[in-house]
């Protein structure tokens, strides 16, 4: 059964969870997806209003600002699935 309240750690839901509790979208989890993606690299967690690049602290992670932007961005903007931000992720190239 589907709650009216939204479930989770704040920071991880996304504000159109918050607004309506009971609006579900695999965009959610891809939300919370980039967010940690984030924190993986940055060890803090991004603003999605006032995005700062992993690209200041190290270039090579650019392409990967592309990615977690895309699955924290606006609801109709957003990675429309963990499948597509799975393929996004493994399209990029380090060089090691």
């Amino acid at each position: 059964a589907l709650t009216t309240h939204y479930i989770g750690t704040r920071g991880y839901i996304p504000s159109e969870v918050i607004s309506d509790p009971t609006f579900r979208s695999e965009r959610q989890d891809v939300f919370a997806c980039g967010m940690m993606l984030y924190e993986v690299f940055a060890k803090t967690k991004p603003d999605p209003n006032g995005y700062t690049p992993l690209a200041n602290s190290d270039p090579a992670l650019a392409p990967v600002d592309v990615v977690v932007q895309a699955a924290i961005g606006g609801f109709d903007n957003r990675t429309p699935s963990a499948a597509e931000m799975s393929r996004q992720l493994s399209e990029i190239e380090f060089d090691v």
